[in-house]
């Protein structure tokens, strides 16, 4: 029970203040304190070669944090709020010591466009943006909206005859029942994903997912003031996550657990049964599944998504950008429960008030075009596997794509530094690629889009070759 604070006649505002601000002090010199000893930690773990990262550390510490403010009558939610934060400095000052900070795939993309505007050509084999333009139909829709006049605010969940459309494309798909009302259009499937994290994740609670992983998954939990609990996956294991890792995770169930299947940047697409055992824990612990789908109809295998399990709460996600590269458009959706949807749509509408309306009527046409969405999956797939053959060619392991836009091939070279690599790549080679270290503890491998033509992929290929010399 709580104790009941009295305070006497003797007591002044100021008495009290001078307490809070002795208090205050105190918290620095021990914050301060224990930073010095992270950066020791750092040191060591340098030296030793060991990840910044430990996950059983930081659940013992949560554990902990969670008794002591239960004791000492204090909310356990501040407290892993407070611990949330402490240990985000602690990483940033290991980070300081180890390395510098991760090179993201829009580093690269910036960097690669800096010297294009300098007149020199790059290869680009960083971004996941395909080559192929938008179907004729789609542009001609644009149009169509732009000269209609279809340019006013609209619904900030979205408009009702795309949301309709996109229930209808997913029933028949996955012979369903989705309503309206449970279909958000979002500015593109990051912010998607930005919304249904920061709405199902409380200050201090945390979030479950796998690395390697796309770098936003780590940064928006971590702007929500949340925990990031990543479980690393290896080539080794066929980048399947260990599921006995997982449940024991679960005895303190984080408040999300997000999945990518096909993977960015692994290419790895997770086998149903390793699926049904992740629901199956989520599902009896009550823990929320965001299931980032954006490459989901480039699967080249078996492929399961999250809107089959219709007894889990989730938020499915995905966008036109990949499918039918409307990369540009910035258009994405969610779907999830009714109460979801609202609070995400309540979010959105603070930040962003509408998605345009000439770009809502072009998905809808959109959605229309399987038979290209078909094509361009076929020209990806041929690429992945014409670049597997050329990369035997080198020192390198990788794991055959089972969908998605990407190879990620470990460099068994001795000193191999990807961010090292990448950039000497880009401004010797022209060639411009993302280092492992942007999604995780990988610095032996690189990510390879396949978006750009056979030929510049096998030029690529020949430039790393040389600089592997």
């Amino acid at each position: 029970m709580t104790e009941m604070i009295q305070v006497s006649g003797e007591d002044t505002l100021a008495d009290i203040r001078s307490e809070i601000r002795q208090l205050t002090e105190e918290i620095l010199y021990v914050i301060a304190k224990r930073v010095k000893l992270s950066q020791k930690i750092g040191y060591i773990k340098k030296n030793e070669g060991l990840p910044i990262e430990d996950i059983s550390v930081e659940r013992n510490l949560r554990k902990l944090v969670q008794e002591k403010s239960v004791h000492l009558g204090m909310n356990p939610k501040l407290g892993l709020r407070l611990m949330n934060l402490i240990v985000a400095e602690s990483k940033s000052v290991q980070l300081n010591v180890i390395k510098n900070e991760a090179i993201t795939p829009s580093i690269m993309l910036q960097k690669a466009m800096e010297m294009e505007n300098k007149g020199e050509e790059i290869i680009h084999l960083e971004a996941g943006e395909p080559d192929f333009p938008p179907a004729s139909k789609i542009l001609n829709a644009t149009k169509e909206a732009l000269n209609k006049g279809q340019t006013n605010y609209v619904d900030p969940v979205g408009i009702e005859p795309l949301r309709e459309a996109i229930a209808s494309h997913l029933n028949k798909k996955y012979h369903l029942n989705i309503t309206t009302k449970q279909v958000l259009i979002t500015h593109g499937a990051r912010f998607a994903l930005y919304l249904a994290i920061t709405t199902n994740i409380s200050p201090g609670g945390s979030a479950l997912f796998f690395e390697p992983a796309y770098p936003a998954f780590r940064q928006i939990v971590e702007s929500a003031e949340g925990r990031p609990v990543a479980i690393s996956t290896r080539l080794e294991n066929g980048w399947t996550p260990d599921v006995k890792t997982v449940e024991d995770l679960f005895d303190d169930p984080p408040d999300i657990m997000i999945l990518n299947s096909p993977s960015n940047p692994t290419g790895k697409n997770l086998s149903i049964n390793v699926i049904n055992q992740l629901i199956k824990f989520a599902t009896e612990k009550g823990v929320i599944v965001i299931s980032d789908e954006v490459y989901k109809d480039y699967v080249f295998n078996q492929y399961k998504s999250i809107l089959e399990y219709n007894k889990c709460r989730s938020i499915f996600i995905s966008s036109f950008s990949k499918s039918h590269s409307m990369t540009g458009y910035r258009i994405g959706y969610a779907i999830g429960s009714k109460e979801d949807i609202s609070r995400m749509a309540s979010l959105g509408n603070l930040a962003l008030t509408c998605l345009p309306e000439f770009v809502q009527r072009s998905a809808i046409m959109a959605l229309e075009c399987q038979d290209i969405v078909e094509k361009n999956v076929d020209t990806i797939h041929s690429r992945a596997m014409y670049l597997c053959d050329l990369l035997d060619d080198l020192p390198v392991e990788y794991y055959p794509p089972d969908g998605g836009f990407y190879v990620f091939p470990r460099f068994n070279r001795s000193g191999f530094n990807s961010e090292t690599f990448a950039l000497n790549l880009l401004r010797k080679n022209h060639v411009s690629v993302v280092p492992g270290t942007a999604f995780g503890d990988f610095p032996n491998f690189l990510r390879i889009s396949l978006c750009q033509p056979k030929e510049k992929i096998a030029d690529a290929v020949r430039r790393m070759e040389n600089a592997l010399r």
